[in-house]
């Protein structure tokens, strides 16, 4: 029942908007004879009106309707999307290298179909002390070289950061 929301939002607008239209055109013709009684002629002028106008409305409005579902179909994929190509966050694995605890994690294909266990490139932050707490401070993505910016309250609470420009998840210490 509540499966495909978007695709059920879809259909509702179209055919809504086909009603809508057909709705037009007999309240058309019931308004160009009405008036059509009253002087003795049917009215055209009142019949196109209302049918043209009624059904441009109803497209109209049709049309805000449609998106909407588009928006939650587009929304759906953009999630599912998402979830395929997304770090688990949870340490999966402790691995020893050099002495340290290296955490590895796993990427996914779907919803719990793990393909390959990778490890986690790690990037040491200096923070100067005079920084403040909502004071913003450069890191760069070890995957993409991209200068990334967050608030020093941020960095010493997480110890792992994603990148937003390529999706890769890496670890920080903070020192």
């Amino acid at each position: 029942m509540y499966d495909d929301v978007g695709k059920k939002i879809k259909v509702i607008a179209k055919v809504a908007c086909w009603v809508g239209i057909a709705f037009s055109v007999i309240t058309g013709i019931q308004a160009g004879r009405l008036i059509g009684g009253l002087t003795g002629e049917f009215s055209f002028g009142t019949f196109f009106g209302t049918a043209i106008g009624g059904a441009f409305l109803s497209w109209l409005l049709s049309l805000f309707l449609y998106g909407f579902g588009e928006l939650i179909e587009n929304t759906n994929s953009i999630a599912r999307r998402f979830e395929e190509i997304s770090i688990v966050s949870e340490t999966k694995h402790i691995k020893e290298n050099n002495n340290e605890q290296v955490p590895l994690a796993y990427k996914v294909n779907g919803p719990g179909k793990a393909e390959k266990e990778i490890e986690l490139k790690k990037v040491d932050i200096k923070i100067p002390a005079d920084t403040d707490t909502d004071e913003y401070l450069d890191v760069e993505c070890p995957y993409c070289n991209e200068k990334l910016a967050f608030t020093k309250q941020f960095l010493t609470e997480t110890d792992r950061l994603t990148c937003p420009m390529c999706g890769e998840a890496f670890n920080t210490t903070v020192g």
